[in-house]
């Protein structure tokens, strides 16, 4: 059942950008698996916004710990047989239009093909930002796999090109949008980063994360895998390496659920003559999530390049979490992961060969061993890879916006 959604009353007034003080952020995606939109929400909170986040229910357990002016509205779930995600759809449009009537917007943040169509459709005059996390290729052969998502897909492309601001997370994604959308101007980069502010965190998830880690594991240096697990993410690669790492190493991965590829990492942990070193953890709430990593000394972000679009242009979410842990990155060597590596915050294997893979985990792992290493690398990613840093130019760009708003208000 769909959880219903709180909305002020009252009617939908079209005022300038700099009066209204509302951000609405559409996304099929939960942001707990999009965590960029959380971060997003608290820089528009620091400036002075009250922020609404239309989701579908979140697979993950717990409750995120919000600022009190960033509101989650639950649309309900979003799976079942094609028939029940059509429902579900027409839920989110129909909770998307009773919000539009009841609030004046400054903006409306659409964070995929689905959430763009849709806030095209009831903007009103009010500027989109289109973030786009992932990359849609509407080549012909996803006619056969799925004709309504290819539909989708072109259309959102086209729509990108009458959308105010257009941004993605690494500058190949950025230069791909430009050239497959015909954009009038190159989309903004924004790295997908971490929210650098007072910390959010709970003492419960705090508590919580510290009771995972096995007694074995305790004054161990732990290295930390908590993508996705999957073979576009070489986990099976990382649990073969890690008879080349150091014997005082271990290794935990967290969404290990009931796939056939996570139980083929299960089969192979069985089989390691280290399998008493790794820990294999199912899908935790965030908050537990982010406290686990800050735990360890070495995140672990291998990208298999050409399974797909995406991963051919990787920019991972865990890379900014990471970074804002304090740790080390061990990552295969991309144009992405170099540029964390030339800020000395990450060692790169040239290939996803076992061996490579581990030699760079030694590395990470030797130099995240030195103790003004973790201090660094916070500094660094505070400096640089947080979303206050990275949404700059979007802050400005809407600032601008509002201010010829106003201008013609002014000279009508």
């Amino acid at each position: 059942m769909s959880t219903a959604i709180p909305v002020d009353t009252g009617p939908h007034v079209a005022v300038p950008i700099r009066q209204a003080r509302r951000i609405l952020v559409l996304s099929l995606v939960h942001p707990d698996f999009l965590a960029p939109l959380y971060s997003i929400s608290r820089v528009m909170r620091d400036k002075g916004y009250c922020v609404d986040i239309l989701s579908f229910r979140s697979k993950a357990a717990g409750t995120p710990a919000l600022p009190p002016e960033v509101t989650l509205h639950d649309c309900g779930v979003h799976t079942g047989s094609a028939a029940q995600r059509l429902a579900a759809r027409r839920r989110f449009r129909q909770a998307v239009e009773r919000f539009l009537d009841e609030h004046a917007l400054a903006a409306i943040i659409a964070s995929c093909p689905f959430s763009l169509l849709e806030a095209q459709r009831v903007a009103r005059g009010v500027p989109i930002v289109y973030f786009a996390f992932e990359l849609y290729d509407p080549s012909l052969g996803g006619v056969l796999r799925s004709p309504a998502s290819w539909l989708r897909n072109s259309r959102a492309l086209r729509a990108a090109r009458r959308t105010a601001i257009v941004c993605t997370p690494s500058d190949e994604r950025s230069a791909w949008l430009e050239r497959r959308a015909h954009l009038r101007r190159r989309p903004m980069t924004v790295l997908n980063a971490p929210y650098g502010g007072q910390d959010e965190s709970t003492e419960e998830a705090r508590r919580a994360a510290r009771a995972l880690i096995p007694q074995q594991f305790k004054q161990r240096p732990i290295v930390i895998h908590t993508g996705n697990v999957s073979s576009t993410q070489a986990v099976a690669e990382l649990v073969d390496s890690v008879v080349y790492w150091p014997s005082a190493a271990c290794l935990m991965l967290t969404n290990v659920g009931d796939s056939p590829y996570a139980a083929e990492i299960r089969r192979r942990v069985a089989a390691s003559p280290r399998a008493s070193d790794i820990t294999l953890l199912p899908l935790l709430p965030r908050g537990q999530m982010l406290e686990l990593q800050r735990l360890a000394r070495v995140g672990a972000s291998f990208v298999r390049p050409g399974d797909n679009l995406e991963s051919t242009m990787p920019a991972p979410n865990k890379v900014g979490e990471y970074l804002h842990a304090g740790l080390v990155i061990a990552g295969l060597d991309t144009p992405f992961m170099q540029m964390v590596a030339q800020r000395g915050a990450a060692v790169l294997a040239p290939s996803l060969d076992a061996q490579s893979m581990g030699n760079a985990i030694a590395g990470a792992l030797e130099q995240a061993s030195t103790p003004s290493t973790r201090t660094r690398i916070v500094d660094t990613a505070r400096s640089w890879y947080s979303m206050e840093v990275q949404w700059q130019p979007v802050l400005q760009r809407l600032a601008s916006f509002g201010t010829a708003q106003a201008e013609i208000g002014s000279t009508g």
